[in-house]
């Protein structure tokens, strides 16, 4: 979440899943954004929602933690119902980007496990040139994870959370709309005024929501691509009723390699893979973590 595009740090970013699910993956050539309720982490929006009402309340300390929270979801509501979000591991290393990530390998057990590393670019801008044909296309984001304690002293993290709470602090006290309990009296805003500290408040926010969770996962050093639907579009198209969003992407163009992780039949799923690809699209490496993991 720095200054610096998220693409710079991160040439090619790693996509890890089961080996059946990356064989659905390269067949189909999509990936699957998947609503956040049904991520793992099943209170990640909340958990984020909750360090930005920690955040406001040590600057408004007259506000109960009631009004805030009441505030917080009268200013997330205009991002929409649905979020949708797929995720990467973006750690650099060598031993990483030779071998994968133990803990991740762990993570699948027996069913063992396979890492597509995509050109962080690339699948940025698949990621958002696929709503072209939509009215009105969602918020989409690409930028790394910040874990409080580890890595949220990040300057373009704390750039975006300040300026959100300057702006939401201002929002809760003087609302230009009347859902929000107020305190004081609002200041005369012009509509082009609120239209614009509104927009920049939101567009932090997405941000922050989708980029915000607990430190107990630092060891993904997690990249997200995330979207929302905005207002009414959720609901008149039925996007949030959709567990997953496809986000389709190029062979050839979009994956640099794949890494086929700890198995009992890891040559096996090397050479069939190697076989598969080599008539579709054969420049992608194929290789085999070496990490020595009994499963």
């Amino acid at each position: 979440m720095s200054d610096e595009e998220i693409w710079m740090k991160y040439p090619e970013v790693l996509h890890y899943t089961n080996f059946s699910t990356a064989l659905l993956i390269l067949h189909s050539a999509t990936l699957r954004a998947t609503r956040f309720d049904l991520l793992n982490d099943i209170q990640e929006i909340e958990y984020a929602k909750n360090l930005l009402i920690e955040k406001i309340l040590e600057g408004l300390p007259d506000y109960s933690i009631e009004q805030v929270k009441y505030a917080i979801e009268a200013l997330c509501e205009p991002l929409g119902k649905g979020f949708y979000i797929t995720s990467f591991c973006g750690k650099t290393d060598n031993s990483h980007r030779d071998n994968g990530l133990l803990g991740m390998w762990r993570y699948y057990g027996a069913d063992g496990g396979c890492a597509i590393a995509f050109k962080t670019h690339n699948i940025y801008k698949v990621a958002i040139n696929n709503w072209k044909t939509l009215e009105i296309p969602p918020a989409c984001i690409m930028n790394k994870v910040i874990y409080k304690g580890e890595n949220d002293n990040d300057k373009g993290y704390l750039e975006k959370l300040n300026r959100f709470l300057d702006i939401a602090s201002d929002l809760i006290v003087n609302p230009p709309f009347s859902n929000v309990p107020r305190i004081a009296s609002p200041p005369l805003y012009s509509e082009d005024q609120v239209f614009e500290k509104t927009r920049e408040m939101l567009t932090n926010l997405l941000c922050l929501l989708i980029c915000s969770k607990h430190p107990a996962f630092f060891e993904e050093h997690e990249v997200r691509i995330g979207l929302t639907f905005i207002g009414e579009q959720a609901e008149t198209q039925g996007y949030i009723k959709q567990p997953y969003h496809e986000i389709p992407f190029s062979l050839e163009k979009d994956i640099s390699r794949i890494i086929i992780g700890p198995h009992k039949d890891q040559k096996e799923r090397y050479n069939f893979l190697k076989s598969y690809l080599s008539q579709i699209a054969p420049d992608i490496q194929i290789s085999m973590s070496e990490i020595p993991l009994k499963l």
